[in-house]
Protein backbone atom coordinates (compact mmCIF):
# COMPACT_ATOMS: atom_id res chain seq x y z
CA UNK A 1 0.00 0.00 0.00
CA UNK A 2 2.84 2.53 0.83
CA UNK A 3 4.30 1.66 -2.45
CA UNK A 4 1.17 2.75 -4.44
CA UNK A 5 0.77 6.28 -2.55
CA UNK A 6 4.07 6.88 -3.23
CA UNK A 7 4.11 6.51 -6.78
CA UNK A 8 0.81 8.51 -6.37
CA UNK A 9 2.11 11.08 -4.68
CA UNK A 10 5.17 11.11 -7.43
CA UNK A 11 2.94 11.56 -10.53
CA UNK A 12 0.57 14.19 -8.48
CA UNK A 13 4.07 16.56 -7.86
CA UNK A 14 4.97 16.70 -11.40
CA UNK A 15 1.50 17.33 -12.65
CA UNK A 16 0.77 19.69 -9.99
CA UNK A 17 4.61 21.11 -11.43
CA UNK A 18 3.64 20.83 -15.09
CA UNK A 19 0.20 22.34 -14.89
CA UNK A 20 -0.91 24.31 -11.33
CA UNK A 21 3.07 25.81 -11.10
CA UNK A 22 2.63 27.45 -14.00
CA UNK A 23 0.13 29.13 -13.50
CA UNK A 24 1.14 30.19 -9.87
CA UNK A 25 4.02 32.48 -11.48
CA UNK A 26 4.40 35.89 -9.51
CA UNK A 27 6.77 37.95 -13.00
CA UNK A 28 7.44 34.48 -14.09
CA UNK A 29 9.08 33.24 -11.04
CA UNK A 30 7.14 29.62 -10.19
CA UNK A 31 7.46 27.41 -7.29
CA UNK A 32 9.51 24.08 -7.39
CA UNK A 33 7.69 21.49 -6.27
CA UNK A 34 10.01 18.42 -7.03
CA UNK A 35 12.73 20.42 -5.36
CA UNK A 36 10.95 20.83 -1.99
CA UNK A 37 9.47 16.88 -2.49
CA UNK A 38 13.09 15.74 -3.10
CA UNK A 39 14.21 17.81 0.04
CA UNK A 40 11.24 17.11 2.55
CA UNK A 41 11.83 13.10 1.46
CA UNK A 42 15.65 13.10 1.86
CA UNK A 43 15.17 14.14 5.36
CA UNK A 44 12.10 11.79 6.36
CA UNK A 45 12.87 9.15 4.32
CA UNK A 46 16.10 6.45 4.97
CA UNK A 47 19.24 7.02 2.27
CA UNK A 48 18.36 4.40 -0.33
CA UNK A 49 14.51 5.04 -0.94
CA UNK A 50 14.89 8.87 -0.55
CA UNK A 51 17.97 8.58 -3.13
CA UNK A 52 15.51 6.36 -5.65
CA UNK A 53 12.73 8.72 -5.27
CA UNK A 54 14.83 11.56 -5.44
CA UNK A 55 16.61 10.12 -9.04
CA UNK A 56 12.96 9.52 -10.24
CA UNK A 57 11.98 13.46 -9.74
CA UNK A 58 15.06 14.82 -11.45
CA UNK A 59 14.39 12.16 -14.27
CA UNK A 60 10.80 13.25 -14.78
CA UNK A 61 11.40 16.66 -14.24
CA UNK A 62 14.15 16.60 -17.11
CA UNK A 63 12.27 14.27 -19.47
CA UNK A 64 9.11 16.46 -19.31
CA UNK A 65 11.33 19.98 -19.71
CA UNK A 66 13.47 18.23 -22.41
CA UNK A 67 16.54 18.73 -20.39
CA UNK A 68 20.49 17.18 -20.44
CA UNK A 69 19.45 15.42 -17.37
CA UNK A 70 21.01 18.13 -15.49
CA UNK A 71 18.00 17.40 -12.86
CA UNK A 72 18.52 13.82 -12.39
CA UNK A 73 22.50 14.73 -11.42
CA UNK A 74 21.26 17.98 -8.72
CA UNK A 75 17.93 16.17 -7.42
CA UNK A 76 20.35 12.86 -6.87
CA UNK A 77 23.51 14.38 -5.25
CA UNK A 78 21.08 16.94 -3.68
CA UNK A 79 19.55 13.88 -1.58
CA UNK A 80 23.25 12.02 -0.94
CA UNK A 81 24.15 15.42 0.54
CA UNK A 82 21.39 15.84 2.68
CA UNK A 83 21.58 12.17 3.77
CA UNK A 84 25.54 12.92 4.98
CA UNK A 85 24.21 16.43 6.96
CA UNK A 86 20.51 14.64 8.59
CA UNK A 87 23.09 12.11 10.14
CA UNK A 88 25.00 14.77 11.92
CA UNK A 89 22.65 17.38 12.63
CA UNK A 90 21.20 18.02 15.93
CA UNK A 91 18.30 19.68 15.27
CA UNK A 92 14.67 18.77 14.55
CA UNK A 93 13.44 18.11 11.16
CA UNK A 94 11.29 20.75 10.43
CA UNK A 95 14.11 23.45 11.05
CA UNK A 96 16.53 20.91 8.88
CA UNK A 97 14.61 21.15 5.65
CA UNK A 98 13.37 25.02 6.03
CA UNK A 99 17.22 25.86 5.85
CA UNK A 100 17.74 23.34 3.63
CA UNK A 101 15.12 24.82 1.44
CA UNK A 102 16.58 27.64 2.32
CA UNK A 103 19.87 27.10 1.15
CA UNK A 104 19.00 25.20 -1.58
CA UNK A 105 16.86 26.67 -3.59
CA UNK A 106 19.13 29.88 -4.18
CA UNK A 107 21.87 27.51 -4.91
CA UNK A 108 19.95 26.07 -7.80
CA UNK A 109 18.55 29.28 -9.02
CA UNK A 110 22.17 30.25 -9.55
CA UNK A 111 23.03 27.14 -11.39
CA UNK A 112 20.48 27.46 -13.71
CA UNK A 113 21.18 30.83 -14.14
CA UNK A 114 24.80 29.57 -14.71
CA UNK A 115 23.57 26.88 -17.98
CA UNK A 116 21.20 29.62 -19.36
CA UNK A 117 24.64 32.10 -19.39
CA UNK A 118 26.84 29.10 -20.99
CA UNK A 119 24.20 28.43 -23.18
CA UNK A 120 24.24 31.98 -24.58
CA UNK A 121 21.39 33.93 -23.39
CA UNK A 122 21.75 37.15 -21.59
CA UNK A 123 20.18 37.58 -17.68
CA UNK A 124 19.10 40.95 -16.16
CA UNK A 125 20.87 41.55 -12.72
CA UNK A 126 17.89 42.91 -10.86
CA UNK A 127 15.20 40.36 -12.61
CA UNK A 128 17.57 37.22 -11.61
CA UNK A 129 18.10 39.03 -8.26
CA UNK A 130 14.36 39.05 -8.14
CA UNK A 131 13.81 35.44 -8.86
CA UNK A 132 16.14 34.40 -6.71
CA UNK A 133 14.45 35.99 -3.46
CA UNK A 134 10.95 35.10 -4.60
CA UNK A 135 11.79 31.92 -6.35
CA UNK A 136 12.99 30.84 -2.56
CA UNK A 137 10.38 32.59 -0.70
CA UNK A 138 7.47 30.38 -2.94
CA UNK A 139 9.51 27.24 -2.01
CA UNK A 140 9.84 27.99 2.03
CA UNK A 141 5.99 29.01 1.66
CA UNK A 142 5.78 25.52 0.10
CA UNK A 143 6.89 23.18 2.82
CA UNK A 144 4.01 23.43 5.36
CA UNK A 145 1.62 22.40 2.32
CA UNK A 146 3.95 19.15 1.23
CA UNK A 147 5.08 18.07 4.90
CA UNK A 148 1.77 16.87 6.07
CA UNK A 149 1.23 15.72 2.43
CA UNK A 150 4.58 13.42 2.73
CA UNK A 151 4.10 12.52 6.46
CA UNK A 152 0.81 11.03 5.12
CA UNK A 153 2.38 9.08 2.33
CA UNK A 154 5.05 7.69 4.55
CA UNK A 155 2.32 5.28 6.76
Amino acid sequence: MRFVKIVFFLLSVIVLQTVAAARLNFFGVFPDLILVSVIILAVLEEEIPAVVLATLFGLAQDLLACGIYINTILKTLLCLIINIIKERFSGDENTLIFSLVAIVSPVLIIINGAMQLAGGARLDLFYFIFTLLVGTLYNLLLIPLLLPLIREVQK
